[in-house]
């Protein structure tokens, strides 16, 4: 159900599917690989997003950096693999609580990559991406000042449009024929959900919010995978 989602839903839509899915799946989705942004705790991977061509063009990322960048990503996956190569594939919440905390080291030696401009357009992205599920992220909670009230609310909205795709997938594979309409059903859904949540902030929390996501991206680039690893330039030419 997950993998025909996927490509063509913002990340928003597909974290409250997953958050309301069973402990126990049978088919986990994949993050170690592709595009693999989120954590379990609402954030997105920065380091992973920088993995993004898209992105990478946005920040106008140097040949230098994307350098530095391949030589971080080797690092990560040695670790990663280190960490979970005794833990079955199938404990997907251990393997992520471990994705997660090498993820947040990661992130620390963001301000050593990239510049000061960089880094704050890389973490208004972060938080598009997340488009309002971002709401319920502890930092941007705290970033925004968001009360206990204000996050029962966005618990129960969320638990609601849970509970309403649940009902539209019907428990089951989604059938092809209808996957347009379940799809058009399902923005419908989420831009309902953007509003309910929106209404729940006061002006000045909106107003930071603004300035927390900062001039639109194109979120769906995000899907986009990416771009293939390049060979290290020869110096000895």
């Amino acid at each position: 159900m997950i993998s025909m989602v996927r490509g063509c839903l913002t990340i928003f839509t597909v974290s409250i599917l997953l958050s309301q899915l069973p402990a126990q799946q049978p088919n986990p989705p994949r993050f170690f690989g592709g595009f693999a942004g989120r954590t379990p705790a609402g954030g997105m991977n920065k380091m992973m997003l920088l993995r993004n061509s898209a992105i990478q063009e946005e920040i106008a990322l140097t040949a230098e950096q994307k350098e530095q960048l391949i030589d971080w990503n080797e690092s990560f996956q040695e670790k990663l693999q280190a960490k979970t190569k005794d833990i079955p594939r199938e404990d997907f919440r251990k393997r992520m609580e471990i994705f997660t905390e090498l993820s947040k080291e990661g992130d620390k030696e963001l301000s050593k990559l990239l510049k000061p401009e960089q880094l704050k357009r890389l973490e208004q992205i972060a938080v598009q991406a997340q488009g309002n599920f971002a709401l319920q992220n502890p930092e941007i909670q705290e970033k925004l000042g968001i009360t206990e009230e204000q996050k029962e609310k966005f618990k129960e909205i969320t638990a609601e449009s849970g509970k309403a795709m649940r009902e539209l997938f019907g428990g089951g594979r989604p059938d092809p024929e209808k996957f347009q309409e379940i799809r058009e059903k399902m923005q419908a859904m989420q831009k309902k959900v953007g509003e309910q949540m929106q209404e729940v902030l006061t002006s000045e929390q909106k107003a930071k919010w603004k300035e927390l996501i900062g001039e639109p991206f194109d979120t769906s680039k995000l899907f986009q995978g990416r771009p293939p690893r390049q060979p290290r330039p020869n110096n000895n030419n």
